[in-house]
């Protein structure tokens, strides 16, 4: 080899040679807690109600008149004009989509701790943020509307 790379993890005083491990009293769903991409807060309520809350700090909003209506389509979810990665929370508003996105060995439920689990979780990051900017390509249309002639 011309060249060779050497990590020095337990050197650095940033990691100290860490990785994440479920900790008693944990579970894996903190490993998804920790992936939950993060969208921009609403803005506040006009009417005074506080009808925007957040999620349970998942940075996303909900709004009690928001539908609930969703379907599968082709591995991707479908809700109302959104659509979103498999598992993936809809965001509240189509219009603030999520900003902030997670990678890494702490964010992979079946993965923890590994090399491996960290690729793989830049690759399902990766296909969020494709999903958001470029669509869904192997879903289905939303059904439309039938408009009387």
């Amino acid at each position: 080899p011309k060249e060779t790379v050497v990590t020095r993890w337990r050197a650095d005083p940033w990691s100290r040679g860490s990785y994440s491990f479920v900790a008693t009293g944990a579970s894996g769903n903190d490993y998804d807690m920790l992936a939950t991409p993060i969208a921009p807060p609403g803005p506040p309520s006009s009417n005074g109600s506080g009808s925007s809350t957040n999620n349970g700090g998942s940075g996303h909003s909900s709004n009690a008149s928001t539908s609930t209506s969703s379907s599968n389509s082709g591995g991707c979810t479908v809700v109302g004009e959104a659509v979103v990665g498999n598992g993936d929370p809809p965001p509240a508003d189509p219009n603030r989509p999520p900003r902030l996105f997670f990678g890494g060995e702490h964010t992979i439920r079946n993965y923890p701790a590994t090399v491996h689990g960290a690729f793989l979780s830049g690759l399902r990051e990766a296909g969020r943020i494709a999903d958001q900017y470029l669509g869904c390509p192997y879903a289905s249309p939303p059904p439309q509307a039938n408009k009387a002639e």
